[in-house]
């Protein structure tokens, strides 16, 4: 099987690291509802959240029309309308309730790591997720490695 970083790691090295020997740390204290992440951070992200209509954007492949859009601060999910329903910024994944159940936090994790050929949370001192979040890294690896074709094609289109 050719997989493609960094879905070629084991489960395990995927969520922690692939030198990191630290445990998880999943909590419900790291959940953030998406619209307060967006509008806590705008103040202090300067231009790390800005996009515009030029922006280079990769199609779901979930949800017909939707869009993501690489950012500073990462990964950016727009709806149909180009309304902003979901985000991978900095460590932190976040997607509007009423989007949610979709797989579209799974795709998220997909398309930022394969951006940056690592999993965000590798950043951090210790591994830190939210239950959701740590189920939707889990959904990504897992779908990742189901499906080598699709995600090398959509590597290759990044």
């Amino acid at each position: 099987m050719n997989l493609i970083a960094p879905f070629d790691l084991s489960l395990e090295e995927f969520l922690r690291g692939p030198d990191s020997s630290e445990d998880l740390d999943v909590d419900r204290i790291f959940s953030v509802p998406f619209d307060r992440l967006m509008r806590e951070n705008a103040p202090y992200a300067e231009s790390a959240l800005d996009y515009d209509a030029a922006s280079e954007r990769t199609p779901s492949m979930v949800v017909p029309g939707a869009m993501f859009v690489g950012v500073a601060a990462g990964v950016i999910l727009l709806d149909p309308r180009g309304k902003a329903i979901g985000c991978y910024v900095w460590s932190s994944l976040a997607l509007d309730a009423d989007w949610q159940g979709l797989g579209l936090g799974r795709e998220l994790v997909i398309e930022r790591s394969l951006r940056e050929e690592a999993n965000p949370v590798w950043a951090l001192d210790t591994p830190s997720y939210s239950p959701a979040g740590v189920a939707a890294h889990a959904a990504a690896w897992r779908y990742a490695r189901g499906h080598p074709a699709e995600i090398k094609a959509r590597a290759l289109a990044l």
